[in-house]
C-alpha cells in the first residue's frame, strides 16, 4: 500500500501543493483543540475582572459553542464549496474564524456571554466552512487514497494545538507560574496578557490561512471526470437511508468524549498536578497523537472495513475513559499516557466517518453529506454541557 501511495504522490505534484495549502489552513482551524490549555487563563481573567461566579467548568460551554458552530454551517459549507470552489470558500471560513478570535480581545472585557459569542459561536462557524472545503478538495485530487488523504488533512487539524498550545503558554505564562489552590491564576502579569493573546492569535491565523488558500484549487477536469463514473447519492437521497443515521448517531456519541475531554483535561490535571508547563506540554503532545491517530486510522480504513475500525476505536476510548479516574494514583506519567492514548483513539472518528461517507454515498456530494453528519454537534454540544453540569463538583 505504501508503494502505491508513493507512486500516486510522485505523479501528482500539483495535488501535493494543494494538500500543503490545506494543511496550513487546517493547522489554524484545529486550534479549537487549544480550549483545554487556554481555558484556565481565560476563566481566571473573567473571574478576576468580570464575573467571580464563572468557574473552570464553564469553559465547556465555550468549547461546546465552537463545536456546535462548526456543525451548524458545515452542510452549507459543502454547498458553497461546490458553487464557489475550495479557495474562496476556505477564505470565507478562515476570515470569519480569525475575526471571531481577534474580536475576543474586546469582548473579554465586556462579559462571558460575549466571549461565548465571539470565541465560541463565530469561531466555530468559520471553522465549519473552511474545514469542509479542505477535506473535499483533498479527496478530489487523490480519489484512490481517500482514507490517507483525509487522515493527513484532518490530521493537520488535530496537530494545530501542538503548535499553538506552546505559543499561548509561552506568551501568557513564560515563568511557568502555577495556579493557586483554588485552581485559578491571580498573577496580574499573566492576566494582563489574556486579551492580547486573542489579537496575536487572530493575526497569526489570518496570515497562515491566506497563504494556504492561495495553494488550494480544484484538480483538472480530467481528474474530476475520472470519479464521476462512481455512483453518487444526493443529499436528499441519503436522508432515506439507514446508513446515514447510523453515521450521524455514531458521530454524536463519539464527539461527546472529544468535546468534554478536550475542554477539561487540563482542569482535571490541575487537581493533582502543580506544574502548568507540564500540563501545556501534555496538551501539545496530545495534538501529535491527535494528528497521528487521524492519519493512522486513515491507513486502516483504506485496508480494512469501516465497521471493524470503528468497533476497535470505540472499545479503546471506552476503556480509557472509564479508567481515567484512576490516573491521580499514577501521577504525571499515568495522566500523560492516558491523555495521549485517548486523543489517539478519539481522533479516528473524523477520518473514519468522512471516508465512509465518500465510500458509501459517492464522492460527488461527499462534502455536503459529511457536513450533514457533522450537524449532530449542534445537538451534541448541549448534551456535553448537561454531562458537565452533573460532574461540576468532581472536577
Amino acid at each position: 500500500m505504501c508503494l502505491k501511495i508513493w507512486t500516486t504522490v510522485k505523479q501528482n505534484n500539483q495535488g501535493i501543493l494543494v494538500i500543503f495549502g490545506a494543511i496550513l489552513v487546517q493547522l489554524t482551524l484545529g486550534t479549537i483543540f487549544t480550549a483545554g490549555n487556554l481555558g484556565p487563563y481565560l476563566i481566571s481573567y473573567l473571574r478576576d475582572d468580570k464575573d467571580p461566579n464563572v468557574t473552570s467548568s464553564d469553559m465547556v460551554w465555550i468549547n461546546a459553542a465552537q463545536v456546535a458552530g462548526q456543525g451548524a454551517l458545515m452542510p452549507l459549507g459543502g454547498i458553497l464549496e461546490r458553487k464557489l470552489g475550495p479557495r474562496l470558500t476556505g477564505l470565507i471560513g478562515s476570515a470569519v474564524m480569525s475575526i471571531g478570535t481577534a474580536v475576543t480581545y474586546f469582548t473579554i472585557d465586556k462579559s462571558y456571554l460575549l466571549v461565548l459569542l465571539t470565541y465560541g459561536v463565530i469561531f466555530g462557524l468559520g471553522v465549519s466552512v473552511g474545514y469542509i472545503a479542505m477535506i473535499a478538495v483533498g479527496m478530489r485530487w487523490f480519489p484512490e487514497n481517500r482514507g490517507v488523504v483525509n487522515g493527513v488533512t484532518i490530521g493537520a487539524f488535530g496537530f494545530g494545538s501542538f503548535v499553538f498550545n506552546q505559543i499561548q503558554t509561552a506568551f501568557l505564562n513564560p515563568l511557568n507560574v502555577s495556579p493557586l489552590k483554588d485552581g485559578y491564576f491571580h498573577n496580574s502579569g499573566i492576566l494582563d496578557r489574556v486579551p492580547q493573546v486573542f489579537l496575536l492569535s487572530g493575526g497569526i491565523y489570518a496570515s497562515m490561512q491566506l497563504i494556504g488558500c492561495m495553494f488550494v484549487k480544484n484538480p483538472p477536469k480530467t481528474v474530476i471526470e475520472a470519479t464521476v463514473t462512481e455512483p453518487s447519492m444526493s443529499a436528499s437521497q441519503v436522508l432515506k437511508t439507514k446508513e446515514f443515521y447510523m453515521l450521524w448517531f455514531t458521530m454524536l456519541f463519539n464527539v461527546q468524549a472529544v468535546t468534554y475531554f478536550n475542554s477539561m483535561y487540563k482542569a482535571f490535571g490541575q487537581t493533582f498536578i502543580r506544574d502548568d508547563r507540564f500540563l501545556a506540554l501534555v496538551g501539545a503532545v496530545c495534538a501529535v497523537f491527535n494528528a497521528a491517530g487521524r492519519i493512522g486510522w486513515g491507513f486502516l480504513i483504506d485496508k480494512y472495513r469501516y465497521k471493524k475500525c470503528m468497533i476497535s476505536l470505540c472499545a479503546e476510548v471506552a476503556i480509557l475513559l472509564v479508567t481515567m479516574q484512576f490516573t491521580p494514583n499514577g501521577g504525571k506519567s499515568m495522566f500523560a499516557i492516558w491523555s495521549f492514548l485517548l486523543f489517539l483513539g478519539l481522533a479516528g472518528s473524523y477520518t473514519l466517518i468522512s471516508t465512509c461517507v465518500a465510500h458509501t454515498f459517492g464522492p460527488k456530494h461527499a462534502g455536503t453529506i459529511y457536513g450533514m453528519v457533522f450537524f449532530q454537534s449542534v445537538v451534541g454540544g448541549h448534551i456535553t454541557e448537561i454531562g458537565r453540569a452533573s460532574c461540576r463538583e468532581r472536577v
